[in-house]
């Protein structure tokens, strides 16, 4: 009779054997710690750590003056939050080597946060008084609105609202959100969920103008900032246009010069926000950006909330032409850019950290191009820089503003393969922002893989790719492709010479709309 219990242990044993190798072994070797209550001018001992990351990055530099790192080298971070105002680098110089590897990693236990933003006490959030605010905030709306004056607690940057979209639009960074208790709270809008329809197109498909049904937008005379977002031509294509001009007595909206190409068309969906006026349910919020007022409708108690504004636009690490690097057990948060860009190199890991309430990208292996898509259209030989053997493995990357991960790598004319991986990563809730054509894995150039994902929860697209020889395998995929046309789990097309890759034992299920969602 098989000893089941003997052979559980046994595969237990080699699994965490596996894992070990894959991240780093625990061995004693050179080590910097870094803690929130540190200092600079520590000798960044666990007794007395350092402040910063850059500080730790800067002392490994001074070792390897003396020679090459003999043994692994770790950064170890302790529990808390340290606030990112400019990209953490890392470049050559801060390279490992195979015997000798540079981690940077959480503390045992203890959890780390990189925010690209700044934390707002709750008690800075007093109610709404102010007349003219009560006068344009909905009746039920009154008395639960607060605010907060965001230049009075050193916040002017608020970044600005852009043109973006699904399709031939660049990968832009947000401009300020609010997260609440970890999660991104909506940005004041009507209709609150869903859309509403384009009721026609007075100058045809290629005018300026779409007219609306209803008497909503005489609500929002006082607005001066308008956006509307939606599908305006086709249901593969999102894009967010600024909003010029209302007439309510013809229900004509007119918006910015320039418009997407592809115009408005009669019936499509779109949504408007921006607008103080839509303020009128939990969980939504506003910025005045001309008086750095703050308004929010708090969807739980606020006295004890984790509030937080995004302000860094570049990524919250970056890793350039380095080689055996790991970032470990960390989690990135709270920004309008990305939040680990690789550029080059080789051997470089991106290990069982967290990634969230992210303004574009998750991980980039091979940078955020932000064209990157127009440029594999019109140059088929393209792919980012990504270096070879770089990976994302076992991370939670969730509530991105575009998408969750860029690999790429390789070489189209030569067919070398980059050899990158995303692997044992749950992407979900990606495409916060832009709907379409920003997946989960966004995958280009000749021979990576992406293995053993889960991933869910999104309007458009799991996995584009393009390129040769990848390989596509053991990947669960669930509620994607919920709110668009001309979708697939997996997306591929456009050019035969594409060809080589393999598309095995991946597991596919509740895809698409429900009849009541396509009503919408």
């Amino acid at each position: 009779m098989r000893n089941t219990t003997t052979s559980v242990s046994r595969f237990t044993v080699v699994s965490f054997l596996l894992l070990s190798l894959l991240v780093g072994w625990p061995v004693m070797g050179l080590e910097h710690w870094v803690s929130t209550t540190g200092d600079d001018t520590n000798p960044g001992t666990k007794v007395k750590p350092f402040a910063t990351l850059e500080r730790a990055r800067d002392a490994l530099r001074e070792t390897k003056r003396t020679g090459p790192l003999k043994t692994k080298a770790t950064v170890w971070l302790s529990g808390g939050t340290y606030r990112i105002d400019k990209t953490f680098t890392l470049d050559a110089q801060d390279s490992g080597t195979t015997e000798a590897p540079v981690v940077y990693r959480s503390a045992p236990g203890e959890k780390v946060y990189l925010v690209g933003g700044k934390q707002i006490p709750s008690t800075t959030f007093k109610p709404v008084e102010d007349i003219e605010t009560l006068n344009r905030l909905a009746p039920s709306a009154r008395g639960k609105v607060m605010y907060t004056d965001l230049k009075a607690l050193g916040v002017t940057d608020y970044g600005r609202f852009t043109r973006r979209g699904g399709i031939e639009r660049n990968i832009q960074p947000s401009a300020l959100e609010l997260f609440f208790n970890d999660r991104p709270m909506t940005l004041a809008r009507w209709p609150n969920a869903g859309f509403v329809k384009i009721a026609a197109v007075p100058e045809g498909p290629r005018g300026t103008r779409f007219k609306y049904d209803g008497d909503r937008p005489k609500r929002w005379g006082k607005a001066d900032d308008i956006w509307v977002h939606g599908y305006f031509n086709r249901n593969w294509c999102d894009t967010y246009e600024n909003v010029a001009a209302i007439n309510t007595a013809k229900h004509e909206i007119t918006t910015r010069e320039p418009h997407d190409y592809r115009g408005y068309k009669a019936g499509q969906r779109i949504y408007f926000l921006n607008l103080l006026e839509e303020l009128d349910e939990p969980g939504e919020w506003y910025l005045d950006r001309k008086t750095g007022m703050l308004y929010f409708w708090p969807s739980e108690p606020i006295e004890t909330a984790k509030i937080c504004v995004s302000l860094l636009e570049t990524p919250l690490v970056a890793l350039r032409d380095t080689k055996h690097i790991t970032l470990r057990d960390l989690t990135l948060e709270c920004t309008r850019g990305s939040g680990v860009e690789m550029i080059g190199g080789r051997h470089n890991l991106v290990a069982g950290c967290t990634l969230r309430n992210i303004g574009t990208v998750g991980v980039a292996v091979g940078g955020v191009v932000k064209d990157i898509e127009r440029r594999l259209y019109n140059d088929t030989m393209f792919t980012p820089n990504a270096g070879t053997d770089n990976g994302v493995v076992s991370c939670d990357i969730y509530n991105t503003g575009e998408g969750g991960v860029i690999l790429g790598g390789g070489n189209r004319k030569t067919l070398k393969p980059g050899r990158n991986y995303a692997v044992n990563n749950r992407i979900h809730k990606f495409s916060r922002w832009v709907r379409t054509y920003k997946p989960a894995v966004f995958l280009c150039g000749v021979g990576n893989r992406v293995a053993h994902n889960l991933m869910h929860d999104a309007p458009h697209t799991a996995v584009f790719f393009i390129g040769n020889d990848h390989v596509l395998e053991f990947n669960e995929v669930h509620h994607v492709c919920q709110e668009t046309g001309d979708a697939g789990a997996f997306y591929i097309g456009r050019d035969w010479t594409q060809r080589g890759s393999v598309v095995r034992y991946n597991y596919f299920h509740a895809l698409g709309a429900t009849l009541k969602e396509r009503a919408l």
